[in-house]
């Protein structure tokens, strides 16, 4: 998880600084399982919150984003691998 934000990750929502849903998308990789991302992406895709390429963009600029990106990945792949549990 990094500790350093830059202004395009931050949004106002109702006057308080939030970090941007593929901001939090990329911290909650260090914590969440692969099931449990696969579950916060489905979420967001879903409510049409996420951009993929904006995604792309926050863990590209995240040099410490690597765990977040690996667990990105296994999220989109292992539930279909669990035969869609």
């Amino acid at each position: 998880m990094s500790t350093t934000l830059v202004r395009r990750d931050v949004k106002q929502r109702w006057d308080i600084p939030v970090t941007s849903v593929e901001r939090t998308i990329v911290d909650l990789g260090d914590v969440l399982t692969a099931w449990q991302l696969a579950n916060v992406l489905h979420e967001a895709e879903f409510r049409r919150r996420l951009s993929l390429w904006e995604l792309d963009r926050v863990i590209a600029r995240n040099p410490g984003a690597a765990r977040a990106r690996s667990s990105v990945v296994r999220s989109t792949s292992e539930p279909l691998a669990a035969g869609g549990r």
